[in-house]
């Protein structure tokens, strides 16, 4: 497979996954899609994470993946389709990253190799639910693609400064996974070298990437502010944080996660290390590393959410191509595969030439026969028949040996063709099974919030100071964004449910809004009530009921209110866990996810 062609293909698959994914982590809409919105179009929803008094996120990462997002709104009047087409844009630029380590890949590493990679790239439900998203963990995944790309094809520069994005613009912990790099290349260059390559790079670094991020954060939160060194301080060093007050999960949450988005592929990228060993290609193994210090990490850390396995979905995937063609018996290295091909064609070379000279001889020797046998005794048949026997069974048997050691290769290579059929039926088959799975259990709360924008909000014809309170619960967590609001006079609204945390409220009006220090916001997950309002005084409710809550059912209250759009959404304690897990488009037990219209009295 070309270059050109792993690109279409990849980029076919992420743009698919960009118009069906679910929104997995309300993180990505609140903390990224929320303030690109308000950039945009003047309004949206602000964390507490982006007040003045913390400024952990930069405004400089939102500008960056909003840029498209300004042309969009020139040229295309839904804003639900600019969403949709701004996730395209992320997914595409996922592609370029994900090819340019194929291609890398493809330096050391058999066409095999590459082409199983591409293949999972394309398929696995971790790359497609990581590729179009606007996190940065993505991004540093994205980072992490020409980061081991450039160490492939030995480009300390191409590496240094992937590491310098990733951990500048995208994630700071994750500059963790460049501790193999840097051993790697202290070991070969020497210290004195190692300290001044990297004090140039670090600079260089420090210009192109936070020096920008500075400026820009500076412009928009009105003060100095270095969010990747803010949030670094938070997490690690704070003492009043809310990072352990959710998201506390067992050691081994990171292992069940990867198993649910890769399958078999875990199980080969865990032996990755072990086979190259076995291979003699243990010069290999570090490329690799990275990924299992990261698990290692991040397992020990009380405080876990599956977008912080992103960075290293693509060790994973090119791991687990390396191990089944090792497992297999296909050439794993460009080297091995061309001692193969070489060694295929010199017997060839040599079957010919003997069987050329062979013919040659015959030829001659019944020339020779006829201008001799004239006049001479007749030699003894019984002996010249021995001879000539003798004489045919040594490469008859030579031949014959071949051809059974031939059939054997040949019969071993299309039985590992078979394993490898099957190996690709059951993981791609399990892959694409859960992500059609997530869309047709979860996808819910896009379809509903997309219609009543499509087929209910757009067409409101609204007096210019006329408010509209679109209001949710409990489902607040599945908002997919303000693109799904027309305009202002659409007010995101909240009504109590059993939720106790702190909620993200509108940004402040009028210019520079983004300097003021919000009122009611805390670090420490703090529930604040004067986020809400009461379910009288909203026009729209969309609610997710399931049988035994708590929260008021707003479907039974059919004096108020009527639903104008219902989908069903899986329900997780009546559906199997495997059937949840791999199979959900299969039927199963769903609540009901609703968007109900208050009634006019």
């Amino acid at each position: 497979m070309g270059i050109l062609n792993t690109f279409l293909f990849l980029s076919l698959s992420n743009c698919l996954a960009s118009f069906l994914n679910i929104l997995t982590d309300c993180d990505e809409v609140y903390n990224y899609w929320e303030p690109m919105h308000y950039l945009i179009n003047g309004f949206g929803m602000q964390t507490w994470e982006y007040s003045p008094s913390y400024g952990l996120r930069s405004y400089a990462y939102v500008l960056l993946y909003g840029l498209p997002g300004f042309v969009l709104k020139k040229y295309v009047t839904s804003k639900a389709t600019q969403f949709f087409i701004l996730r395209s844009i992320y997914g595409l630029v996922s592609a370029i990253c994900e090819t340019f380590l194929i291609r890398s890949l493809g330096k050391k590493f058999s066409k095999s190799v590459t082409t199983l990679a591409t293949v999972f790239f394309a398929t696995s439900t971790g790359m497609l639910i990581s590729a179009p998203s606007f996190l940065p963990s993505t991004f540093s995944m994205m980072c992490v693609c020409v980061y081991i790309g450039g160490w492939l094809i030995h480009s300390d520069f191409i590496v240094v400064l992937s590491i310098a994005a990733s951990t500048f613009i995208g994630w700071p912990f994750a500059v963790a996974i460049s501790i193999p790099y840097l051993i790697d290349f202290l070991v070969r260059a020497g210290l004195i070298k190692f300290f001044f390559k990297m004090l140039a790079y670090g600079i260089l670094g420090v210009v192109l990437f936070l020096l920008p991020m500075v400026f820009v954060d500076y412009y928009y939160y009105g003060t100095l502010v270095i969010a990747p060194l803010n949030i670094v301080k938070y997490n690690v060093f704070g003492s009043n944080t809310s990072s352990e007050l959710y998201g506390v999960e067992d050691w081994y949450f990171y292992l069940l996660n990867l198993f649910l988005n890769f399958n078999f592929l875990l199980f080969a990228f865990a032996l990755s290390p072990i086979i190259l060993a076995i291979k003699k290609q243990t010069k290999f193994i570090k490329y690799l590393m990275p990924a299992f210090l990261w698990i290692i990490f991040m397992s020990i850390q009380p405080h876990k959410e599956e977008r912080f396995m992103y960075v290293i979905y693509p060790i994973i995937v090119i791991a687990s191509a390396i191990s089944v063609i090792a497992i297999l018996g296909f050439p794993l290295t460009n080297q091995e595969n061309e001692t193969t091909t070489a060694s295929q064609k010199s017997k060839n070379e040599n079957t010919n030439e003997k069987e050329k000279n062979q013919k040659n001889r015959k030829r001659n020797g019944k020339r020779n026969g006829k201008q001799k046998g004239k006049g001479k005794q007749k030699p003894d048949r019984k002996n010249q028949k021995k001879i000539s026997i003798n004489k045919k069974q040594k490469p008859t048997i030579k031949k014959k040996e071949n051809n059974v050691q031939e059939k054997k290769i040949s019969k071993l290579k299309i039985f590992a063709s078979i394993l490898l059929i099957i190996f690709l039926i059951v993981t791609v088959g399990l892959s694409i099974s859960r992500t059609a799975g997530l869309h047709e259990a979860y996808g819910s709360p896009i379809i509903v919030w997309r219609t009543l924008y499509e087929q209910e909000l757009s067409q409101l014809q609204l007096k210019e100071n006329e408010k509209i309170n679109i209001c949710v619960g409990k489902s607040w967590s599945d908002f997919p964004s303000s693109f799904f609001l027309p305009n202002e006079n659409f007010v995101f609204s909240y009504v109590e449910s059993n939720f106790t945390g702190l909620l993200p409220k509108l940004y402040e009006k009028g210019e520079n809004a983004t300097r003021i220090i919000p009122s009611d916001m805390n670090n420490m997950n703090r529930q604040e009530f004067s986020r809400y309002i009461k379910p009288s005084q909203c026009n729209y409710l969309i609610d997710r009921d399931f049988f035994d809550q708590s929260e008021e059912h707003f479907v039974e209250d059919t004096e108020h209110w009527e639903i104008i759009i219902e989908v069903p959404f899986l329900n997780k304690k009546k559906t199997p866990m495997l059937i949840r897990s791999f199979f959900a488009w299969l039927p199963h037990e769903s609540d009901r996810y609703v968007a109900l219209k208050r009634k006019e009295n």
